[in-house]
């Protein structure tokens, strides 16, 4: 499974050697109080991961978030789906978004935008799978295909600009 977590919406991919099975955006957005939707964001995690035989959870380290509440409630969350995990026998990892990207091929520098990066997964997601998805969907999907052995995808400047 990949999911791209965040407390108002979190994004879940399961892929079965390498093909794509399932995925879905968890939308909490409209509740106002955080431990409510961060606890609640579990909850729901937990209900997609049970519908499946997992073996393995790929979910994005939050890393150097700019604020620090924020990178408080990510933790907490990955601090769930970790626990969730070892109760399961699942493995968890936590890959940096640099290192999930590389696999993809959607290469990351210091001076690229992350609106560009999520702009590049969802049109990585588009020529790879032809689905039109969120930025949240698409990341989940590439953070799951980055644990198989798969090809790059391939991408060219007129992809994203396109």
């Amino acid at each position: 499974a990949g999911i791209d977590a965040s407390t108002n919406k979190t994004g879940i991919a399961i892929m079965t050697d390498g093909e794509l099975v399932y995925y879905t955006l968890i939308d909490l957005h409209k509740e106002k109080d955080a431990m409510k939707r961060i606890s609640n964001m579990l909850i729901k995690i937990c209900e997609v991961l049970e519908r499946y035989d997992i073996d393995a959870v790929y979910m994005e380290k939050a890393f150097k978030m700019s604020n620090t509440d924020t990178t408080i409630k990510l933790a907490n969350l990955a601090g769930g789906v970790m626990l969730y995990c070892a109760k399961n026998k699942i493995e968890f990892n936590n890959p940096l978004p640099s290192v999930w990207r590389a696999k993809i091929g959607i290469e990351q520098g210091k001076k690229v935008k992350r609106d560009v990066l999520k702009a590049e997964a969802i049109k990585a997601v588009k020529n790879e799978y032809g689905l039109d998805v969120g930025d949240d969907e698409a990341e989940s999907i590439l953070i799951c295909r980055s644990a198989f052995d798969l090809p790059k995808i391939g991408m060219t400047e007129d992809d994203l600009w396109s």
